[in-house]
């Protein structure tokens, strides 16, 4: 690995672990969705939200509509 690009890889590890923490710190996550496939992408943060296990749980746009208020689903 070139020196750029190991100094380019470990300022993506610093983001992305900042990005983990101002979820933490926020109680806030992220999900993406894929409305072709229906595939749902949670990050960590949204599994504690949601009191479900990663191993456990499958992301679904089905049930995360389930966990959501009725009127916020709109």
């Amino acid at each position: 690995m070139t020196p750029q690009k190991k100094k380019n890889r470990l300022k993506l590890e610093r983001y992305q672990a900042d990005l983990e923490r101002a979820q933490r710190i926020g109680q806030l996550g992220y999900w993406q969705a894929n409305l072709i496939t229906g595939e749902l992408f949670w990050s960590d943060m949204i599994y504690e939200i949601f009191g479900v296990h990663k191993r456990e749980f499958e992301p679904s746009i089905e049930a995360f509509n389930s966990v959501v208020h009725p009127d916020d689903l709109a």
